[in-house]
């Protein structure tokens, strides 16, 4: 009983630290990562749930070291099924989430990780919970589920003031490790498996940890190939994940004693009736392996380099300024940009918040000098409309300089005068990225799943489905009729810059941009493009708030936007 308040109070803990400390929004981010990891598990733990009364009749009548043997058996079975969840949650589970929740509830990479890390300790546990629990050992395990709960609370409270929602995962992690991985193996070699060698478990579990990091690596590298992120994209991952893992993991572990114990006891059952046909079909069996592990290894290879290609690099590159909120060095969380040609000045929204776990959102426009390195004014966007969260998109309107943005969690485009007075809205489902054309005065907007083009009053011009994985912001080229589309979730690596044409309607990759991790915000000025990155909200391989400048010349990239502004300006 102590054992199973032990695992809903782990949860709970959790969820009550959360909820207080970071607010409501975290724990609903919380709530949905841990939901996928947990039902999974509840999956799988049948497997050794059905086990519990078998293992309970060969305790009562089989020896101390039979068991033993049947231990690091069943511990190698479960492991290649919940190896191979590890690899496949770690592949699907921000692309699976995107399509889920959307973007305005999802988190980093970093927590999806975390996540996979948590369900790797998680499901390691299952094979000895059911041996000490045949083994009737619940007094002797007392006081590891008290140190236990205790443990996760206090490492719960301590780590979210320093990293966040990070660390209450972190802190279940590190509490299930010592308790359940390595705390609870020592009661049951210490009061059952006298005499049984301690070491060698742990070092089967260890190599098992090692074997999903590589096959997640693998497989993991070869999805960041997959650029669309819809059910077929989702399927598709799902496949190579599945492929990758289940030959990796096969291979690694193939010459182990636990798996040639297996295939000796069981082989029978796939026609391996004797010592000789077993022999050749093992050698068979570890040769397609070893083909098919290193062409996995060298196709990896091959699309490194071959297929991803060198990203871009920044002229140089601009860390937003702090202001009220943001953390010192760091800059504001930006999210959409836009340039007043006639002010010389970028405005560029503010998210208001620092990390997704912060408890609530607190928008603004900020209005930033040309050289983006000094605030000239704040405009207050959370105060003026309270039922407001993020920001995303923010353009210009060229006949009066009013400014539109757009509201995601509202499903609104707002417009406001540039003193910030209220001028209204339209409604739009999920917006994320604005430009105004000022050829007919209308407004082109993408969503998650399209790109709009509106009249200021919201009435209908056209609109065409667009699904980039990640797909963000918007800039308009007028001149060559065209519209630049930011996409990319890949926060350690290179994201892009899709181009639509407005007469084809054909959408084409144009840049890889090696310096931009997190884009939320583009503007093209005579030969340079300004991407904006919130780095540090995203985890990203730049953890800084950042504007990364290109020099469009060096891209390739015959065209101009503006000749108002040249590069000594700059």
């Amino acid at each position: 009983m102590i054992g199973k308040l032990s695992v809903i109070s782990r949860n709970s803990f959790d969820s009550i630290v959360i909820s207080s400390v970071l607010g409501l929004t975290a724990t609903a981010i919380y709530g949905n990562y841990y939901y996928i990891m947990f039902s999974i598990f509840g999956l799988i733990i049948y497997f050794c749930s059905g086990m519990k009364a078998s293992i309970g009749n060969k305790i009562a009548a089989c020896s101390v070291q039979e068991n033993y043997t049947d231990l690091l058996e069943f511990s190698f079975m479960f492991y290649v099924i919940y190896g191979i969840c590890s690899v496949i949650l770690l592949c699907l589970y921000q692309p699976f989430m995107e399509l889920w929740v959307g973007k305005e509830y999802m988190s980093t990479f970093l927590l999806a990780l975390l996540m996979c890390i948590y369900f790797f300790f998680f499901c390691a546990t299952g094979i000895v919970s059911q041996y000490w629990e045949a083994a009737g050992l619940f007094w002797e395990n007392r006081f590891r589920f008290v140190i236990e709960a205790v443990l996760n609370l206090v490492l719960d409270v301590v780590l979210v003031k320093v990293i966040g929602l990070y660390g209450i995962i972190l802190a279940t992690i590190i509490t299930m490790i010592f308790s359940s991985n390595i705390l609870g193996p020592h009661i049951l070699f210490k009061h059952y498996f006298h005499g049984c060698s301690l070491k060698r478990y742990f070092y089967q579990q260890i190599k098992y940890f090692l074997y999903t990091l590589i096959a997640g690596s693998m497989a993991y590298n070869m999805c960041l190939f997959v650029n669309e992120n819809n059910m077929i994209g989702l399927f598709v991952r799902l496949f190579i994940s599945t492929l990758v893992a289940t030959v990796v993991i096969l291979f690694l572990s193939f010459k182990s004693k636990e798996c040639q114990n297996i295939l000796r006891r069981y082989g029978h059952l796939i026609g391996l009736k004797n010592d000789v046909i077993r022999e050749k079909t093992k050698k068979i069996i570890y040769s397609i392996l070893f083909i098919f592990v290193v062409a996995i290894g060298t196709l990896c290879i091959a699309l490194n380099i071959f297929v991803r290609e060198e990203g871009y690099t920044a002229e140089y590159i601009v860390t937003l300024p702090d202001v009220k909120g943001s953390l010192e060095n760091n800059g504001f969380t930006c999210t959409g940009m836009a340039y007043d040609e006639k002010n010389k000045e970028f405005l560029i929204g503010n998210i208001g918040k620092n990390l997704p776990s912060d408890s609530s959102f607190s928008s603004s426009i900020v209005v930033l000098t040309q050289d983006l390195k000094v605030v000239k004014r704040e405009i207050d966007l959370s105060s003026m409309f309270p039922d407001m969260d993020d920001i995303q998109g923010v353009t210009i309107d060229q006949k009066d300089g009013s400014i539109w943005f757009c509201s995601y969690g509202e499903n609104m485009v707002r417009h406001i005068s540039k003193n910030g007075e209220d001028l209204g809205y339209i409604e739009v489902s999920q917006p994320t990225g604005i430009a105004y054309n000022a050829d007919d005065n209308s407004l082109y907007i993408l969503t998650t799943s399209e790109l709009l083009n509106v009249t200021e009053n919201g009435g209908h011009i056209w609109q065409t489905p667009i699904a980039l994985e990640g797909q963000d912001q918007l800039y308009l080229d007028s001149l060559n009729k065209k519209i630049y589309i930011t996409a990319g979730i890949n926060y350690q690596g290179e994201n892009y810059v899709y181009s639509f044409d407005l007469i084809t309607k054909e959408v084409k990759k144009v840049f890889d941009l090696a310096d931009s991790n997190a884009i939320e915000g583009i503007v093209i000025i005579d030969n340079y493009m300004f991407i904006a990155n919130d780095g540090y909200y995203h985890s990203a391989k730049n953890p800084k708030n950042i504007i990364a400048v290109y020099n469009l010349d060096n891209m390739n990239m015959i065209r101009r936007a503006s000749k108002n502004i040249s590069k000594r300006d700059w």
